[in-house]
């Protein structure tokens, strides 16, 4: 049987293939090794490049953050320029008239506040002074006292809505006050009960139109009404033309000058408390000084009479036909957003009634003006002023203040 031929292999062919595998090997580990040699040329090459190409990539980054360092302070330079630097005014230049009245009405009204004030009534030849204590809850509820002279002393209104009631101790009754009566003055004022009815939030009642800008000074309004200040007597807590606590001056002698200690005998006063006019008042207010006195006590909580006032210009027309004043003209205290003068039309175009502030005061945080001339156009006299005394805005009220049993 014959044997099967056994299986033939290639050795030297096989040998051949592995010593050139092994040859090529060396080869590529030489080639290796004369690339990745320092001193191989792709290496020398490497290390001239590598540090330029470093200081190229620095510098490129060092300049981008230059060019984004100045951009970004031009930035804050523009805005510093545009915001910080320039006044409050520039900041709200862009407000229409609507804009503006509405910033008025959220500065003036509250949800409660406490007054007290007085009324100065100049007449043709004397002047009188009414004080009240008036309680606000909103634009539809006020509450009234007067609490002098003797007498008025005791006289209260009460508004609730579009009602007015009034109580007098005379008489011990309560009326109503409506139709006709509301034009009748208020206790011989320049201010009407229309005008105590009226709501105090003017963009209710109107629409503004931004009609320019003016610059004013406090007072320099009034005309032939101006309310005139002795020489010499400081604008303090006893208003105008008052030398002593309690009393006003009705007329001193013809070309007597103040001097030290002016000699008050010949001096006739109106006691603000009985109404009578006297010779000598008791009393000496301290207050009184030098012309240059008025001013020591004013700060950076008051805008005193004079000074001047950068305003916006306002023409308000009434929204409906049963308004009072049909047209009004305000001159709006651009920093505090306060009005400091107005004027107040017919439908015709008729000067009905003016108001001139005289200065402004500070309560908390909002202005107030404390001193105000307000005088009817078509009444003879010189107009009457308003002197706030003290004003607590959001005041803690007892609801019972405006019910009608608070009035008797």
């Amino acid at each position: 049987m014959p044997q099967p031929n056994p299986p033939q292999t290639n050795f030297p062919k096989t040998v051949k293939i592995r010593q050139m595998a092994g040859a090529q090997e060396g080869k590529n580990e030489t080639f290796a090794a004369q690339i990745f040699s320092e001193n191989s040329a792709p290496q020398k090459l490497r290390r001239k490049i590598y540090p330029a190409a470093k200081r190229l990539a620095a510098l490129m980054i060092i300049d981008f953050l230059l060019q984004f360092a100045v951009v970004a302070l031009s930035a804050v330079f523009l805005f510093c320029a545009q915001v910080l630097v320039q006044p409050a005014a520039a900041q709200t230049q862009k407000l229409s008239g609507q804009d503006i009245l509405k910033r008025v009405d959220d500065n003036i009204t509250a949800d409660n506040k406490i007054m007290t004030a007085k009324m100065i009534i100049h007449l043709r030849r004397a002047s009188r002074t009414v004080e009240f204590k008036s309680y606000i809850q909103g634009t539809e509820k006020a509450f009234t006292e007067y609490l002098a002279p003797p007498r008025e002393r005791g006289t209260k209104m009460l508004k609730l809505g579009n009602q007015l009631w009034m109580y007098s101790p005379w008489t011990e009754r309560t009326i109503l006050i409506s139709g006709h009566m509301l034009r009748q003055s208020v206790m011989g004022s320049d201010l009407s009960y229309e005008d105590m009815m009226e709501d105090p939030r003017l963009s209710n009642s109107y629409t503004a139109e931004l009609v320019g800008e003016e610059v004013i000074r406090l007072g320099e309004g009034l005309g032939s009404e101006q309310a005139v200040d002795e020489p010499g007597i400081g604008i303090g807590s006893n208003g105008s033309n008052k030398l002593f606590a309690n009393y006003s001056l009705v007329s001193r002698p013809a070309g007597l000058e103040f001097s030290g200690e002016p000699g008050y005998e010949n001096w006739r006063y109106e006691n603000l408390r009985t109404e009578i006019e006297e010779y000598q008042a008791p009393e000496i207010n301290r207050e009184i000084a030098s012309p240059q006195a008025g001013q020591a006590g004013f700060s950076s909580d008051v805008v005193a009479r004079g000074t001047e006032v950068s305003c916006w210009v306002l023409e308000l027309t009434a929204r409906s036909e049963d308004v009072a004043y049909q047209k009004r003209k305000l001159w709006v205290d651009k920093e505090r957003f306060v009005v400091v003068r107005e004027e107040r039309y017919a439908r015709g175009g008729t000067l009905l009634k003016k108001t001139e502030v005289l200065s402004l005061k500070r309560f908390g945080k909002r202005w107030v003006p404390d001193r105000a001339v307000f005088k009817d156009m078509l009444k003879a006299g010189q107009g009457t002023e308003f002197v706030i005394d003290s004003i607590e805005f959001d005041a803690r009220i007892p609801d019972y203040i405006f019910t009608r049993a608070a009035l008797k």
